[in-house]
């Protein structure tokens, strides 16, 4: 092989691995809100206030309010969906981990909207 060639086979990997992330379309407001009604809505409600049988057995708190968005940042969200949430005595999880159920991109799309409900 080519010395020329060979040194840039490793740059031509890397931009055609770039080409294809970039193919992979992020999700949309839509999916966020689809995903929403289908993993979180059971307890949060559809529209963050926690107001279900399972979020008031749970003590769910309600996203929307000013309060509790003060507390929130995307890392804080982001880890609860990855990593589930545990309760006031601080060993059974209250909510489900779903790093093993939805992708990252989903999870980014999901920790989104949920800053976003008012």
């Amino acid at each position: 092989m080519n010395k020329a060639i060979s040194l840039h086979l490793p740059l031509v990997a890397v931009m055609a691995a770039a080409l294809l992330l970039a193919a992979v379309p992020a999700a949309t407001a839509d999916d966020a809100s689809a995903l929403w009604s289908k993993n979180c809505a059971s307890c949060h409600g559809q529209d963050g206030k926690g107001k279900t049988k399972m979020g008031e057995k749970l003590k769910v708190r309600d996203l929307t309010d000013a309060a509790v968005k003060a507390k929130l940042d995307k890392t804080k969200v982001e880890d609860s969906m990855k990593k589930g949430v545990k309760g006031d005595e601080g060993d059974k999880l209250v909510m489900k981990a779903f790093s093993d159920k939805l992708s990252d991109a989903d999870i980014k799309a999901l920790t989104d909207y949920t800053l976003s409900l008012k």
